[in-house]
């Protein structure tokens, strides 16, 4: 049967290629689609970075579209794709990268660095309520065009301020607020432990405030305490653990080292502040095996498996003190090296 809407063919060429690797003809003879009407799903798949070429005439979905450990719904992920290429709206690539990519970014962040902006409801009555519900209350008037202001007194300065309160989150073992500072014309981070008493004030703000600026404000915020906190660590680790650590981001920049000798007790000897001739730093292109496993099993080359221990190495990383706390307290099979 010919597919007349635009929306289905999207989603059928999708869900093909979510299968497999297919060539623009196989589309044509499989969809019943003439050659432009291929062309054009593929340009416009292309535009929105949901394809990649694989090779000359042929394309794939982005690999890296999409995390499969979380996103695992093919039904969903084809349904949504299909639906924000069928839109072509100028921001339907950036709605792709917040959802597939961002998401995934800001869960981490949060878990990793005890950071929230949701406040349970129960556990508001536990906090300073009346402090808390000030500033909910403006921060709620404050997602309008025009602003409320509020003049805080602080309890460590004994100085005032004229603040337009923007966006409040929990990190670590406090809460704060991210407010436009109307003095000096800039965002920062107040920590209400510090806030001794505020007051709403007649002004007139009719700035705009963009809210990107507010999120980059608070995660700078974050990362500057948590530099503050880093230290350069060793952990073993084995090559699958190391992967999803990268996986979701847990660590960034690493060097990755092997032990030479195979003696297990050096390695809890060993001083993150000198070199050692116990570790050497090694080159993963070179673990890559040189076998043609594929060709040995066409053949039907019957290939003997010998059982052995996963392999640990051992990681050189610099991790804040929530992180590496995180790390240890989720993986089991992660041994800090002191």
């Amino acid at each position: 049967m010919k597919l007349n809407n635009k929306y289905l063919n999207l989603k059928k060429i999708l869900e093909i290629y979510n299968e497999r690797y297919a060539r623009r003809e196989e589309l044509e003879d499989e969809l019943d689609l003439s050659k432009d009407q291929v062309g054009r799903i593929i340009t416009l798949l292309k535009k929105m970075n949901i394809f990649e070429n694989f090779e000359k005439g042929n394309n794939k979905i982005s690999e890296n579209l999409y995390n499969k450990s979380i996103f695992n719904s093919k039904e969903f992920n084809i349904a949504l794709l299909a639906s924000l290429a069928y839109v072509e709206e100028d921001k339907s690539k950036e709605i792709i990268k917040y959802f597939f990519k961002d998401t995934i970014k800001n869960l981490t962040f949060a878990i990793t660095n005890n950071y929230s902006r949701n406040f349970q409801e129960n556990i508001i009555k536990l906090i300073d309520e009346s402090k808390y519900n000030i500033f909910a209350s403006i921060i709620k008037d404050n997602n309008n065009t025009s602003k409320t202001c509020c003049n805080v007194s602080f309890i460590e300065s004994e100085r005032r301020e004229n603040i337009i309160p923007l966006e409040f989150f929990i990190f670590d073992d406090s809460w704060f607020i991210c407010a436009y500072f109307v003095k000096n014309k800039k965002i920062d981070i107040i920590d209400t432990k510090n806030i001794e008493s505020a007051i709403r004030v007649d002004y007139n703000f009719s700035d705009y405030i963009n809210i990107s600026d507010v999120d980059k404000c608070i995660k700078r915020y974050i990362s500057e305490k948590n530099i503050m906190t880093e230290e350069l660590v060793l952990l073993r680790l084995n090559p699958t653990t190391l992967s999803l650590l990268v996986e979701f981001d847990l660590i960034s920049s690493y060097e990755i080292f092997e032990n030479r000798n195979n003696d297990n007790e050096k390695l809890f000897l060993l001083n993150i502040n000198r070199s050692s001739d116990e570790l050497s730093k090694i080159n993963i292109d070179n673990l890559i095996s040189n076998i043609d496993t594929p060709e040995d099993l066409i053949e039907n080359k019957r290939i003997v498996f010998y059982e052995e221990d996963t392999k640990s190495y051992i990681i050189k990383t610099k991790l804040s003190k929530s992180k590496l706390k995180f790390i240890l307290n989720a993986f089991d099979n992660i041994q800090q090296i002191k």
